[in-house]
């Protein structure tokens, strides 16, 4: 099995084991993937809606907005969250 590792500090992902971002070039924040929730911090520019998703792998696509604008998301940040209170 692989074992992804996500840089917390600027959200680099890598397959291989590293010690040290190739990005940031920082090792404070390089955790397994697995064991790391990240909440993403999403806008609607056209309607203003915020849409959050936590989860434990990096969203591959924006989401759509519920009004319906194309290409109206935009990431607006990223942190790391403690979801163990709500999802054991």
């Amino acid at each position: 099995m692989t074992t992804w590792t996500r840089c917390n500090n600027c959200m680099a992902e890598y397959m291989d084991e590293v010690t040290q971002c190739r990005e940031c070039w920082t090792d404070a924040y390089l955790m397994d993937i697995p064991s790391v929730w990240t909440k993403y911090d999403y806008v609607c520019t056209h309607c203003d809606a915020l849409i959050e998703i936590t989860t434990k792998t990096k969203p591959e696509l924006d989401p759509d907005c519920t009004c319906g604008i194309i290409d109206s998301i935009i990431q607006i940040g990223a942190s790391r969250a403690d979801v163990m209170k709500v999802t054991p």
